[in-house]
């Protein structure tokens, strides 16, 4: 899909201060082994606040920073990838009554890790069919507090499974019609839909449960899929090609190469995989310093590619002319990729709030 006179005003991110793995090891959360072996030196955590409410102060602080009055907003998009809430509660308008208020109307997407860039891409269409000036709020949020992230981590290395350790985190991107610090040149998307099954509880589908899954039903979801690894073998390579595909995609779309691309941002999962083959087979760089970022606030599901950017701007890399190559996966499942090019300063703010005590 390419995107023309779309661009990102500002960008607001809700980034918990890290909790050294060092204090996690001495918790008696992991052992030494795993405090030394694992790539992470710390984690994200936000603590006892909801992820519409990281939202909200996310979203406030692009509007705070962004060029956009708030009557210009015609839309509010939420993208979150796990628990996010009571059911039936309509968190979405929750987040658009304390940001843009009541102009136009709100949407929440989920596709997992991949939401947020497919939230851009849902503003980027909206924005698209406006007549006129118009800018769409979008924010994402997750918090990983309801299970525990480090147990998560180790039954899935334990089933041969590559994943990441999970940090909270939230973001809001200001995207208009009418111009901003970066323009959105293309969203590309793919799927493979096959990968699903990796990810759903064995037995009966519905009804189910309306709390959050037990740590029981978490490591059920990895013993499945890990009792079948020929089959998970095959479709990671089905997920890679696919993966590789839709960024060479958004590359077509946009009209440019891999050679014009200065900057790839994968997201935070700090291992082998995707992102490595992408880099190999396009050629494309991952600034240097990201991934050691990274690995001190882990993956930030939904908002790597909004603090991924926030951080670089903070650096001061992401001057006049740079272009970047955004992307990520959801589940494996779903993937995105996105082509910004950079025109002016970025007006983005990396807050780094105190984890929220829990009672």
């Amino acid at each position: 899909m390419r995107c023309d006179n779309i661009f990102l005003d500002s960008i607001g991110t809700y980034l918990p201060q890290s909790r050294p793995l060092d204090d996690v090891r001495a918790a008696g959360l992991v052992d030494e082994r795993e405090a030394a072996e694992w790539p992470w030196t710390g984690v994200a955590e936000a603590g006892a606040i909801s992820p519409p409410d990281m939202a909200v102060q996310a979203g406030r602080e692009a509007m705070l920073v962004s060029s956009v009055p708030t009557h210009c907003f015609r839309m509010l998009i939420h993208a979150g990838s796990v628990y996010q809430g009571s059911v039936m509660w309509p968190l979405h308008h929750y987040i658009q009554r304390h940001t843009i208020g009541d102009t136009g109307t709100a949407l929440e997407i989920r596709q997992a890790c991949s939401g947020g860039i497919a939230a851009l891409q849902l503003a980027a269409s909206a924005l698209t069919a406006q007549r006129g000036a118009g800018a769409v709020l979008v924010t994402g949020a997750d918090n990983h507090y309801w299970f525990d992230r480090f147990d998560w981590l180790r039954h899935h290395l334990a089933h041969n499974r590559s994943v990441a350790l999970l940090g909270d985190a939230g973001h809001g991107i200001v995207v208009t019609n009418t111009g901003g610090f970066a323009s959105l040149d293309s969203i590309a998307t793919g799927s493979v839909p096959e990968f699903e099954e990796a990810f759903r509880l064995p037995g009966q589908q519905f009804p189910v449960s309306t709390s959050p899954p037990t740590p029981d039903e978490v490591r059920a979801v990895t013993a499945a899929a890990g009792r079948h690894p020929q089959w998970l073998r095959v479709l990671s390579f089905t997920a890679a090609r696919t993966a590789l595909a839709t960024a060479q995609q958004a590359l077509d779309d946009a009209g440019v190469t891999a050679s014009d691309v200065t900057y790839y941002l994968p997201g935070f999962m700090a291992g082998a995989g995707i992102a490595d083959l992408i880099t190999r087979r396009l050629g494309v760089a991952v600034p240097d310093g990201l991934q050691d970022f990274g690995r001190t606030v882990g993956h930030l599901s939904v908002s790597d590619h909004a603090i991924g950017i926030a951080h670089l701007s903070e650096l001061g890399l992401l001057r006049p002319g740079a272009r970047l190559l955004i992307g990520a996966t959801g589940f494996a499942a779903s993937m995105a990729y996105a082509v910004i090019t950079i025109h002016d300063q970025p007006r983005a703010r990396l807050a780094r709030p105190v984890r929220v005590p829990c009672e």
